[in-house]
């Protein structure tokens, strides 16, 4: 507390710090807001003295920027978009794709890497030409859809 940091890790480190203690105050449903999480996260800081040479409080971890910003919900449904994808492709042994949600799920955790609009079209031009290229990811996505009860 009560604390100017000056390099990247205590930086990094500080501010997840805080980001994980805003997670304890912050609506677990809810959240606080996508565009609010440096909000929070900054005026977490502030009550304990933190600050940085860059002022800025991006969490750097892309599940507590979601947790932060739409609530355990919302990251529960990220987690499994990312999941069930990664559990089929790996069945499939289809690991091209496989790899590129693993590299993308491991960015997430030192980047907040859906804050940019880059990464987003990366990953939503790229996860689906890997993920319906292949005829056995497909039947598995007909699998799911039948095992619903829709024909």
């Amino acid at each position: 507390e009560n604390k100017l940091y000056r390099t990247t890790t205590e930086i990094r480190l500080s501010v997840l710090w805080a980001s994980w203690n805003c997670l304890l105050e912050v609506n677990p449903i809810t959240g606080a807001g996508i565009g609010d999480v440096e909000n929070v996260v900054s005026r977490k800081a502030s009550e304990h003295g933190i600050t940085n040479i860059h002022n800025n409080f991006n969490p750097h971890n892309q599940y507590i920027t979601l947790a932060l910003g739409i609530g355990i919900p919302g990251l529960l449904i990220f987690v499994t978009l990312l999941g069930v994808p990664l559990t089929l492709s790996w069945q499939t042994k289809d690991y091209l794709l496989f790899g590129f949600i693993s590299l993308f799920a491991l960015m997430c955790i030192t980047e907040p890497v859906l804050e940019r609009q880059k990464s987003v079209i990366l990953f939503s031009i790229f996860f689906p030409l890997l993920a319906f290229h292949r005829k056995s990811f497909c039947d598995y996505a007909l699998i799911i859809r039948t095992l619903g009860g829709k024909n």
